[in-house]
């Protein structure tokens, strides 16, 4: 407080809570405004075919009974083998699948963007960006030393998905 006096002039310790009244009234405004946007907004892909609820949050699992994860790795090459050790480097990617029935697909869209000759089932690829506002599986490599992601003009990942609700996420 007597740095505050020093700086400013003489501010009175009664004040102090007038003043954190103030400014929190003063910013209530403006973070209800921004929350209001936030959850009235949808956030679409692809046209408009897939889409995100507004009442979706991805801090819920997408099944309330059992969620099935599958992980895969895809291994592209295997640089090194180390015996001192005991380890192995991989350039490979990491994969994740699972289904998210909470998300909104308009199939007669989806079926417009698909060519005449594509799978009715084909991955339908998305921005990645996209997937910041999905719910993540929360994976764990045992004894894994190190993992990198591979950066060349930008971090390289993809993003996936089906007409089925399912989300495929490879890193």
């Amino acid at each position: 407080m007597e740095t505050l006096c020093r700086r400013f002039g003489p501010f009175s310790p009664s004040l102090v809570p007038l003043f954190t009244s103030l400014l929190t009234l003063s910013l209530f405004p403006l973070l209800s405004a921004n929350l209001k946007t936030r959850t009235q907004s949808t956030i679409c892909a692809k046209g408009n075919s897939i889409c995100i609820p507004q009442d979706y949050s991805r801090f819920d699992l997408p099944n309330e009974t059992q969620t099935v994860v599958n992980v895969g790795i895809d291994i592209k090459d295997i640089p090194k083998i180390a015996d001192k050790d005991f380890s192995i480097t991989l350039n490979a990617f990491f994969v994740v699948r699972w289904k998210d029935e909470r998300l909104v697909i308009d199939q007669d869209k989806i079926e417009n963007n698909l060519g005449p000759d594509d799978d009715p089932n084909a991955w339908i690829p998305v921005d990645v960006s996209f997937i910041k506002e999905f719910w993540l599986p929360d994976a764990e490599i045992l004894n894994l030393k190190e993992f990198k992601t591979l950066d060349v003009l930008s971090k390289l990942e993809g993003l996936w998905l089906n007409r089925n609700f399912e989300v495929m996420y490879a890193v």
